[in-house]
């Protein structure tokens, strides 16, 4: 895994993959898919710091595989609280990046990872999810519109970053955390709809078990 590490500091962490051919926008704003990273490309092992321990989430490299081949490209978004919890560092963390793109092989379409390493969040605009700070920063970098953009989340406050930032098209899946937070999802999805003014752009959702069922993000009609 070749990446050029733009930002690191004890709570926020960024990876940019320049050698990526999908990491040049050629100056326009196109479309990405966010990710979460625990939960949804990986298993959830709970503040994971062992690369030996990474491995995949049902569906990730047929997705993955089809992202590349379309020329769409991927944006990891995730909190890692367990660095301010002393459980592991950003080296562990790093090593854990380096199995995960060994695992996902040639046909890997992520350019950025942007990552937190808080437990909560303790000031204005920190880039802890459900605050929508990561997310914005990504497409500023990385000239991607939000709001062509899509979003898969196992967390509600997955849901709510999007949310925050102006994604519109969203995914939750039942891997990770999912399937204990699939009725909040619904819950704040459906006050969604109930608040939303009809000349607004709709927020859409897609429920779906894992990544095994990506054909239906693009084929869907709402």
């Amino acid at each position: 895994m070749k990446n050029n590490t733009y930002f690191k500091n004890f709570s926020n962490h960024i990876n940019l993959f320049f050698d990526n051919p999908l990491y040049y926008s050629e100056g326009k704003n196109r479309r990405a898919f966010f990710l979460d990273r625990d939960g949804v490309l990986i298993k959830d092992k709970h503040y994971i710091s062992n690369p030996d321990d990474v491995s995949l989430e049902d569906g990730v490299l047929n997705f993955l595989s089809y992202l590349y081949d379309s020329e769409i490209p991927v944006v990891v978004i995730t909190n890692q609280s367990g660095i301010a919890r002393g459980l592991f560092n950003w080296n562990d963390y790093e090593a854990v990046t380096q199995r995960l793109f060994k695992l996902l092989g040639d046909k890997n379409p992520i350019i950025g990872i942007f990552a937190n390493g808080l437990k909560s969040n303790l000031f204005n605009k920190s880039w802890r999810k459900p605050n929508p700070e990561m997310i914005l920063v990504a497409s500023y970098l990385l000239n991607i519109d939000i709001k062509s953009s899509f979003l898969i989340g196992d967390r509600l406050t997955d849901i709510k970053a999007a949310d925050n930032a102006g994604i519109k098209n969203i995914i939750h899946v039942r891997t990770g955390h999912g399937r204990k937070e699939r009725d909040k999802v619904e819950k704040f999805f459906l006050e969604k709809l109930h608040k939303q003014r009809d000349t607004e752009k709709e927020l859409k959702i897609i429920y779906c078990e894992n990544l095994n069922s990506y054909s239906q993000f693009f084929t869907k009609k709402y």
